[in-house]
């Protein structure tokens, strides 16, 4: 037995925002949605306005054709696979996919065959709509690869929330949101292909260890014979898809962690370079100060100093 499409739009929906929303995907194919639209406002004075957004389950048929659409809108796949044609080129659609389109764009999506594509959207417009889409780097690429699925999927839930709310700040929290998608699209490195997959897991799994067990690893190297990989590899990983150097970023989850220890004023600074495994104190208060900014000592005192205030 077939499961009944449910659905949650709520809003103005004799709105032209809600129709532009209703015409992009046949309803036939929506098994079930949660949608939001608010009134289309004509103040040209606003920098960027949400007009109308939502999460779509879609199910696999007849390709979803957008012709000419007249708003900026960024798209996101939560599950399942698909394709999405812009110009007669596809482009693949896994979770993570994000894509973006602008006034004018026309394109095609469809979902595999005996599959469901759970997909989130938001359609904006304003003087600033083209910002945001530079800021998510979706102006040049069209479609990108994200590993940040769960932080970008909380985002968009966010908006649906306040949307969804329809209260008098909703037009306005929506619309402050938007930057903060796009940068967190932007944030994530773009993965091209398979060995880019492969690559960005593999840096992944050693910041996850480092993050772990970075008391217990001292070096980069020790970390490169822990996972059989060689130093080089390594750096390379951490300079394509992060801003400092492996031995930087382990250095600074120890300082980190050894700034909580002396955040007690009675935990001696020769103890936290003992359980650090530094050499001598001395050693010690120079990595401390290259990732802090400032000796221990004058650390200590500065949290003693607040303390007492």
């Amino acid at each position: 037995m077939s499961k009944k499409f449910r659905t949650s739009d709520i809003g103005n929906c004799g709105t032209i925002a809600a129709a532009e929303l209703m015409e992009t995907v046949p309803q036939q194919l929506v098994r079930d949605a949660r949608r939001f639209c608010f009134e289309l406002t004509r103040n040209s004075s606003i920098e960027v306005r949400v007009i109308c957004g939502g999460w779509e389950r879609v199910r696999s048929g007849q390709a979803i054709e957008i012709k000419k659409f007249p708003r900026y809108a960024i798209e996101f796949v939560a599950a399942g696979t698909g394709w999405v044609v812009f110009d007669d080129k596809e482009h693949a659609l896994i979770p993570g996919s994000v894509f973006g389109y602008m006034p004018g764009s026309s394109l095609k999506i469809s979902v595999n065959s005996g599959e469901f594509l759970e997909k989130y959207y938001i359609v904006f417009a304003g003087q600033g709509a083209r910002k945001i889409f530079r800021w998510a780097d979706l102006v040049s690429r069209g479609v990108r690869q994200t590993s940040a699925i769960h932080q970008i999927r909380e985002l968009f839930e966010l908006m649906i929330a306040n949307g969804l709310a329809q209260t008098r700040y909703s037009p306005t929290l929506c619309a402050s949101l938007l930057p903060a998608l796009a940068y967190k699209i932007a944030e994530q490195p773009a993965l091209a292909d398979r060995n880019d997959v492969r690559a960005f897991a593999t840096y992944q799994e050693i910041q996850k260890l480092i993050d772990r067990d970075f008391l217990k690893f001292k070096s980069v190297e020790q970390v490169a014979a822990y996972n059989q990989l060689s130093v080089t590899y390594i750096c390379r990983l951490f300079k394509r898809f992060n801003y400092v150097t492996p031995y930087n970023y382990l250095l600074r989850r120890r300082m980190q962690f050894a700034a909580g220890l002396l955040s007690d004023p009675q935990f001696l600074i020769k103890q936290a370079a003992r359980q650090l495994g530094f050499a001598d104190q001395f050693q010690f208060s120079r990595a401390f100060k290259r990732c802090i900014g400032i000796s221990p000592v004058k650390f200590q005192r500065k949290l003693h100093r607040y303390s007492k205030e």
